[in-house]
């Protein structure tokens, strides 16, 4: 397994070498040790860490906060901020840069092993969300775009999404499409297809395409995987 790699943004020396030597000894990577936001950024560019470990206030034009906003906005690098401060009023500020966590000056390792764990979990749950809506996003194009009608539907058979082409092909807004179920559009021959030959091999992690025949269209079931079912409804061509 790849080592989880961290970036330290402190401009106390001894401070950033003890936490170079800390990071290591637990198993970290440390991508660099930078003294001011600037470097930070810099350093990121370079080798993007996964999680940054810095403090609030940094020397020169540039402090944590904004730099915390920036590795998290252009990057998508959260933060842990190490701080001496506690007054509530300079943490209220730093909250719009959403940090993972905060550690007090002087931190013990085992507040920096836990406020690490927690944190790398956080991040790699929303990275997970952010690849995800990303994916989504990208699925929603290219079936807004489709002249083939394509319906996703929920285990229970409601329809969750239709595209536009599937909306013009039974008549039914994506609202109508909702309330109703796939089931109500195919013959019971097809159903009793689908729950006894496609649904099987969907629970357990299988695909299957097929056709199955509709109220004036066929029925093309694909199954890309964890469960989802896609399903493309194409006309079928006039007598």
């Amino acid at each position: 397994m790849a080592e989880d790699k961290i970036l330290v943004v402190e401009d106390e020396y001894v401070l950033a070498a003890n936490l170079d030597a800390d990071l290591k000894a637990m198993g970290y990577r440390v991508v660099g040790l930078a003294s001011s936001g600037r470097q930070a950024l810099e350093v990121t560019a370079q080798d993007p860490p996964d999680l940054a470990v810095m403090d609030i206030r940094l020397k020169g034009e540039m402090d944590g906060t904004e730099a915390a906003l920036r590795l998290k906005n252009e990057y998508g690098i959260p933060a842990i901020f190490l701080t001496a401060y506690s007054d509530k009023s300079f943490l209220d500020r730093a909250k719009h840069c959403e940090p993972l966590s905060y550690l007090l000056k002087p931190y013990s390792k085992e507040e920096l092993r836990a406020a690490l764990e927690v944190g790398l979990y956080r991040a790699r749950i929303d990275k997970r969300m952010r690849e995800s809506q990303a994916e989504l996003q990208l699925f929603k194009a290219l079936a807004e775009a489709s002249q083939e009608a394509i319906a996703i539907s929920l285990p229970d058979g409601r329809l969750a999404y239709v595209n536009p082409a599937h909306e013009r092909l039974f008549g039914r807004s994506l609202e109508e499409a909702r309330a109703s179920s796939w089931r109500d559009h195919y013959s019971p021959e097809s159903i009793e297809i689908h729950d006894h030959k496609v649904a099987p091999l969907l629970s357990r992690g299988g695909s299957w395409e097929g056709e199955l025949e509709a109220r004036g269209a066929i029925f093309v079931e694909t199954a890309p995987g964890r469960g989802t079912n896609v399903r493309m409804l194409l006309p079928l061509h006039s007598s």
